[in-house]
């Protein structure tokens, strides 16, 4: 009886935990969230990057006071120079920029008035109205542009992110067009 009532009480609380709601279950949350995770990615890369040329500038010019002080026999001052160098090696190095993996999920404007409409699992669909038009995949490029490659219509695009508007670029035809971010309960998005 004792080791029902625990198995009992251990399904009643797991069924709790996993009902529990989370931002996942919110695409406008989740969008948000990721915007906002962007924005400080980009402001923590920017303060990097500015170390970075500062760090890259400071050793170009020690390593000439150090040349000219070992010229001049002056060892200890060519010495100091060779270990601040060596300090402020490690800061000349930024790490690669981050993906786009969450920012492109959710619904979008789209050419010709469609609609599209891209998931988390890396799927994508356009949608004519409420009519799926086009299914396809998408990807995050290592330069931060977002893939897609699109089924039936045989094509595929390139997308640079922009907050809530982006600009795509078909690969094949090198049609040029922008697209904004349609809120996910907007109807006439289309899409499900």
């Amino acid at each position: 009886m004792k080791k029902h009532f625990s198995v009992l009480l251990a399904l009643a609380f797991a069924s709790v935990v996993a009902a529990e709601p989370s931002l996942n279950d919110n695409l406008d949350a989740r969008v948000i969230v990721a915007r906002h995770d962007k924005a400080v990615s980009d402001a923590k890369r920017a303060y990097d990057l500015a170390i970075a040329k500062a760090a890259t500038t400071a050793i170009k010019e020690l390593q000439h006071v150090q040349a000219d002080e070992t010229k001049m026999g002056r060892l200890e001052v060519a010495l100091a120079a060779k270990k601040r160098i060596e300090e402020l090696q490690p800061l000349t190095t930024v790490a690669a920029a981050p993906k786009n993996d969450l920012l492109v999920v959710g619904k979008w404007t789209w050419h010709a008035g469609r609609t599209a409409l891209f998931k988390a699992d890396g799927t994508a669909m356009q949608y004519s109205g409420t009519v799926e038009f086009s299914g396809g995949n998408w990807t995050s490029m290592q330069d931060g542009t977002v893939r897609i490659q699109w089924i039936e219509a045989a094509a595929s695009d390139s997308l640079t992110l922009n907050g809530d508007t982006a600009r795509v670029t078909n690969t094949g035809n090198g049609i040029k067009f922008n697209i904004n971010r349609l809120p996910a309960d907007d109807p006439s998005s289309g899409g499900k």
